[in-house]
């Protein structure tokens, strides 16, 4: 009886250790999980944004505050690039909004700053569409599961 109690304990302790290393692997997973679907928000708001533009050739104010905070969060789920990028959208959806607004109040006769103003709010549009691949291409490192 003696022998079998000498190894019952290492056999407990053994079983003590898997058990805590399994309860260990199935909290690191539901970190990743949560941090998982926090990210997958911002990117929800960020394709939301970006589709609303490619859609209306605009976005209005409330729509770019929405944007903002929609996404405010990101800059503590997420490294230097991504807020980077964030703060691009952000920039240029701003420019757009004001090339817009001063297109609608100047009513600016058909002329070259009228055509100066178009261009630009083109090429605001342009890039904005552009970054759906952009966003896709920098969220892939964060929003993977399997790493």
């Amino acid at each position: 009886m003696n022998q079998l109690s000498g190894f019952l304990t290492p056999i407990i302790a053994l079983i003590a250790l898997w058990i805590a290393y399994r309860q260990f692997k199935i909290q690191e997973y539901r970190v990743r999980l949560d941090l998982y679907d926090r990210r997958l928000k911002i990117y929800e708001a960020i394709m939301k944004f970006l589709s609303g533009i490619s859609q209306k050739g605009d976005s209005t104010w409330d729509e770019v505050l929405e944007f903002l905070r929609d996404t405010k969060e990101a800059k503590f789920l997420f490294k230097g690039e991504m807020k980077a990028h964030l703060d691009s959208i952000y920039n240029r959806a701003i420019k757009l909004q004001s090339v817009q607004e001063e297109l609608k109040n100047k009513s600016l006769p058909i002329g070259p700053e009228r055509e100066a103003f178009a261009k630009q709010m083109s090429e605001h549009y342009k890039w904005l569409k552009s970054q759906y691949k952009t966003t896709d291409e920098l969220f892939l490192k964060y929003i993977r599961l399997d790493q």
